[in-house]
């Protein structure tokens, strides 16, 4: 019958833990979710203070919530001396294969960082990016929502709304436009300029 030997350094937790380490990494990982809940709100109340959609804000608050249980669910672990190496190895790659496919997704997010930061429209603004124009109903980290002159309701990714130009049409409300009208050869120009003069003023 074979002999199996399992070698020391292949244990997943120390067996020389105290009950005052499992009160340690217990109190550590109640307090990381308690304070990530805490963070959460402030980040929350923090960044509609600033002028950020409700729903971009909830957002945020939520990942910086990830973000705090996650080091307290490592720090609990740690201290239970579970071997985090292969675990970490694991995760690693399974966050490379996870980050390819949603690349997209995480483009879109970054963009609308972008959005939220820099501002550079609010709802209510009239935008024209790439082949859409219209007025902006919604902002999120993901998509921007334009209500077009036609009453198309249009998501338009915030990756595309970075990528293909912005033309803000509020900030500029003054524009000129150039508009070619064609009178025959036998006409009084002097005459039709005064015309179109004075019906431009009377709109």
């Amino acid at each position: 019958m074979p002999l199996i030997i399992a070698q020391e350094d292949q244990q997943v937790v120390s067996e020389s833990l105290t009950t005052v380490d499992w009160v340690i990494a217990a109190a550590i990982l109640v307090g990381s979710v308690i304070a990530a809940q805490v963070v959460k709100r402030l980040v929350r109340r923090a960044a509609r203070g600033a002028g950020v959609e409700r729903r971009a804000a909830r957002a945020l608050g939520r990942w910086v919530s990830y973000v705090i249980a996650l080091a307290g669910v490592v720090t609990f672990l740690v201290i239970l001396g579970v071997k985090l190496g292969p675990l970490l190895a694991a995760f690693a790659a399974l966050g490379v294969a996870i980050a390819f496919a949603i690349q997209d997704d995480l483009r879109n997010l970054w963009s609308g960082v972008q959005i939220q930061t820099r501002r550079p429209f609010k709802l209510g603004d009239e935008i024209a990016t790439g082949e859409w124009q219209g007025t902006v109903e919604a902002i999120n980290l993901r998509a921007t929502t334009l209500l077009t002159r036609d009453g198309k309701h249009v998501e338009i990714p915030n990756a595309n709304v970075m990528l293909r130009g912005l033309d803000n049409r509020t900030t500029t409300p003054s524009r000129r436009t150039t508009l070619a009208v064609r009178v025959s050869y036998k006409t009084d120009l002097e005459r039709a300029q005064r015309v179109l003069v004075d019906a431009l003023r009377g709109v």
